[in-house]
């Protein structure tokens, strides 16, 4: 430890020496569009929440420094996918073409820093916490204006940074906040920015309001109940929705911020906001934990408590590691989209007939395995990899398209069953319409698979589905066929 926050001092004169003046440039939030202490600091709760008392003992012990060094021991983050400002990067590039000196000064331990250099190759000094000091606002400042008397360039993003570009001859803005920038151009030498790429914009994203969709099923025992005349009945099925919005976006939070990993090796969920850095995981898990209990407290209101429990215990166990059980995986998101139905059903009053559960359970079964099919691909390849995160690989795709294609076939069966029944005839008018309903199931899960089997759906059926006017369609037929059974519209027999 003895080479503390410098790799060598050597290299540190022939910064000093080269052409210009050299370009330092921070690290987190910066040169990356994510923050590696707070990834690590989330690793270290997922593993367990005990290892917080361990890192404050640290800290007292040790202080920040000290911290950095136990957090960052084995930092396990994978440099390669980590996401890079492609604007940063690309414009010290040209600065390096140029002839220009670049310098890595970061407030990170100097492990995970080191790392990240020699991915890059294109930084010839590196500055860090050592494990002793912590490389942050006054200490950085020091630390620079002692190596390059001669003066220096920083670009950085932070309040702490402040201080750095007081020293500096010309300061950068990266990704700054507004209070930061109007302090840093308050000094008058800001000769570059970078508008930020975070936002709360990001956060909203990752809770994917889209999905909110799914959760409608709760009203569907109550309207093949045809109970949607009694008001009475609406409150507790709307606050119900309500609920599984909230928890299933605690839920997508805590799993996006569990898979940043796995999401940064995969071709689209890299885009996804914590894996990007378009979003703060610490933020994530704060309004995750939110979510929660405002969900938990709706699903009071609603008298659905213990159901709304049940259903997030088992997205977070799906989270958590079914979901890279072989099969188990798609057979819980199944059961996930039957558990909303079954909880309209108790909130409403019109509890889900057999026929009604059976049905969902092949149908949604089905959705699940298209999920799959589209994340591994249809046909079986002789360089087969696993997917990141997931029991599967590529080429499983053929033998998932064989079960979801069934699976959905078997729900219209079991619809077409039901429409044959006696007791179901004689509740509705015009029965006869009920196989409209039946025909337009049976096309859209049809033209669902064709759609997979070319790959041109998007690998969330229900995004999909959302933004497909083809599917909006096919909703208007099913609910203009039901209400014709109904005796709701006037047309003949």
């Amino acid at each position: 430890m003895e080479q503390t926050q410098i790799e060598s001092t050597e290299a540190a004169r022939n910064a000093r020496s080269g052409n210009g003046v050299p370009l330092v440039v921070d690290l987190d939030g910066t040169l990356l569009r994510s923050d590696t202490l707070e990834e690590v600091v989330v690793r270290h709760v997922i593993r367990g929440p005990w290892r917080l008392v361990c890192a404050v003992f640290v800290w007292l012990f040790r202080g920040r420094a000290g911290l950095k060094a136990w957090l960052f021991r084995d930092h396990g983050i994978q440099v390669d996918r980590l996401p890079y400002d492609e604007r940063v990067l690309a414009w010290l590039e040209e600065e390096r073409r140029d002839g220009r000196n670049l310098v890595l000064a970061t407030g990170t331990d100097l492990k995970v820093a080191r790392d990240i250099a020699d991915h890059l190759q294109m930084f010839g000094v590196v500055f860090a916490s050592d494990g002793k000091t912590n490389l942050k606002g006054t200490k950085k400042a020091e630390r620079l204006a002692q190596e390059y008397p001669g003066g220096f360039d920083y670009a950085g993003n932070s309040r702490s940074d402040v201080e750095v570009w007081e020293r500096a001859r010309a300061a950068v803005l990266v990704n700054a906040p507004p209070s930061v920038s109007r302090k840093a151009r308050s000094q008058g030498n800001v000769t570059r920015e970078f508008p930020p790429v975070r936002g709360t914009g990001g956060l909203l994203r990752a809770m994917r309001p889209h999905q909110w969709a799914k959760n409608l099923l709760v009203a569907v025992p109550m309207l093949t109940s045809r109970g949607w005349g009694e008001v009475e009945r609406w409150p507790p099925v709307a606050l119900a929705f309500l609920s599984l919005c909230l928890l299933a976006s605690a839920v997508y939070l805590f799993n996006d911020v569990l898979d940043i990993e796995a999401d940064r090796a995969h071709p689209r969920k890299k885009r996804r906001p914590f894996a990007s850095g378009e979003a703060s995981p610490l933020q994530g898990l704060v309004l995750a934990a939110g979510l929660l209990c405002g969900g938990v407290w709706l699903g009071w209101l609603a008298g659905g408590v213990i159901w709304a429990l049940g259903y997030f215990a088992l997205s977070t166990a799906y989270s958590l590691g079914l979901k890279r059980l072989l099969l188990v995986d798609v057979f819980i998101l199944a059961v996930l989209y039957a558990l909303r139905i079954l909880i309209g059903g108790q909130v409403s009053g019109y509890y889900a007939s057999d026929w009604l559960v059976a049905f969902s359970a092949f149908f949604f079964l089905g959705l699940a395995l298209g999920k799959r099919v589209t994340e591994t691909g249809v046909w079986p390849t002789a360089t087969a990899f696993e997917v990141a995160g997931r029991a599967y690989r590529q080429g499983d795709g053929l033998i998932l398209t064989v079960m979801g294609v069934a699976s959905g076939f078997v729900s219209c069966l079991l619809l077409a069953l039901y429409l044959q029944d006696e007791a179901v005839k004689a509740q509705y008018v015009q029965p006869d319409w009920l196989w409209g309903v039946c025909c337009i199931v049976l096309l859209w899960i049809c033209r669902v698979w064709m759609l997979i089997s070319r790959g041109t759906m998007h690998d969330d059926p229900v995004l999909f589905a959302v933004r497909d006017r083809w599917s909006w369609g096919s909703g208007v037929g099913a609910v203009f066929c039901f209400l014709a059974a109904s005796g709701k519209l006037p047309i003949a027999a």
